[in-house]
């Protein structure tokens, strides 16, 4: 049964978003489809969820909503969906409907990776090297911070020693 409801999912979003595809118009799911996935989601259906995340990130149906999305996304992500931990981790890095986290970015797309999703294994290189970089300028600031703390510090110390008052 649940794979007839997959199937019947993965119809309703091809009939209802052949623009993914390249082509100029979609149709939007309808009401019955709509309620259809809402209900499945409801009830936990990983899948459905991820689609219905997908339906509120372009306005599939339902009125687009980035929020609702991310709500959707992360249910599915709980569960294990590959490309619903993708999408949570281009949403943590990009901070669609959170701020951006590149902890939870390089978390979520870690987990997408693992299940072999090429999206998952771009974004988790992507967020590696931003992590990368954003280490390298925190350790460039902390550094001249140091620096400049030391000389701050050789200073003091030279002029307590200079008025009487040098350090024992």
């Amino acid at each position: 049964m649940r794979i007839l409801s997959y199937l019947l999912i993965a119809v309703f979003l091809l009939a209802g978003c052949t623009s993914v595809f390249g082509q100029d118009e979609f149709r939007k799911f309808t009401p019955e489809q709509v309620r259809y996935v809402t209900r499945l989601a409801e009830e936990g259906d990983a899948k459905a969820q991820y689609y219905l995340g997908v339906a509120c990130t372009n306005g599939l149906g339902v009125r687009k909503n980035q929020q609702k999305a991310f709500w959707w996304y992360r249910r599915a992500a709980e569960q294990g969906h590959a490309d619903a931990q993708y999408n949570l981790g281009l949403s943590y890095l990009l901070g669609f409907s959170v701020p951006p986290d590149n902890q939870d970015a390089l978390k979520w797309s870690r987990k997408a990776a693992e299940q072999g999703n090429a999206g998952g294994q771009h974004l988790l290189g992507l967020t590696s090297r931003v992590l990368q970089a954003t280490l390298s300028r925190c350790l460039e600031l902390h550094k001249g911070l140091l620096v400049k703390d030391l000389n701050t510090a050789s200073f003091f110390s030279a002029a307590h020693a200079t008025a009487g008052n040098g350090l024992e």
